[in-house]
């Protein structure tokens, strides 16, 4: 019988099995991609499906008045299923889509376990590059911070850790840097480090020029290696 329904409806008005076909594969694609990708809060690429349901609302609406008003069920099915498909499944879905992925890299991340992808949820990959791809193993007092919100256009990851003084030798000898800033002489500090990881007294090593440098008193953004030769910690911080 449901099929004698649907063969029947089709031939008056194949135009809702169509548009149902297309708004359903327009809502499932970035469903499961962002359900399939995303690292957290899975549940928002549910979203996609509600577009689809309502075209089928309006389909199973048409089925049923499709006898009574034969012309005028065409043209507002047509209307629209075509508004719906065009404008919010097509252009709303792109924008929600991109909405979702920024809060998605916006989670924040202190948890040193999670290292791995607090790195990969960076956007500026380049500006993370002196940064080690995994913690050493004989580091201690691990602490990690990473923290962003795309639509200010901030992104800020920090990883501070104990380690010998031969780790952190070898490592600042890998790389040049345009500044040497020591606890004294607070130029290009940046005061938003995170207050839990405080660098007051470490040196920085600023490897990068242009965003450390301080234009119109806004506050600057570097990225680089800081450490405390005292205490043997060093700490790996992009800012922006």
């Amino acid at each position: 019988m449901f099929r004698k329904f649907i063969k029947i409806n089709n031939i008056k008005h194949p135009f809702l099995t169509i548009s149902l076909i297309i708004s359903f594969l327009l809502a499932l694609l970035p469903c499961l991609i962002f359900i399939i990708e995303a690292e957290h809060e899975k549940c928002f690429g549910l979203v996609f499906i509600l577009p689809a349901i309502l075209i089928a609302f309006i389909t199973f609406c048409a089925y049923k008045f499709f006898d009574k008003h034969p012309m005028l069920t065409k043209i507002i099915t047509g209307i629209l299923n075509s508004i719906i498909i065009i404008v919010v499944q097509i252009i709303y879905g792109t924008v929600l889509f991109y909405i979702l992925a920024m809060v998605e890299s916006d989670y924040a991340y202190n948890n040193p376990n999670d290292y791995i992808k607090a790195l990969n949820s960076i956007y500026y990959q380049e500006y993370i590059q002196h940064f080690p791809e995994k913690i050493p193993g004989q580091a201690t007092d691990i602490l990690l911070s990473k923290t962003s919100c795309i639509f200010r256009g901030h992104e800020e990851i920090i990883l501070r850790f104990k380690i010998d003084k031969n780790y952190i030798d070898n490592e600042l000898l890998k790389h040049s840097y345009k500044y040497i800033e020591t606890a004294e002489n607070k130029t290009y500090r940046h005061n938003s480090f995170d207050f839990s990881l405080n660098m007051d007294k470490f040196t920085l090593y600023i490897i990068n020029d242009s965003l450390s440098k301080k234009k119109e008193g806004i506050a600057p953004s570097h990225y680089g290696i800081a450490v405390n030769h005292k205490t043997n910690e060093i700490a790996y911080y992009y800012i922006n």
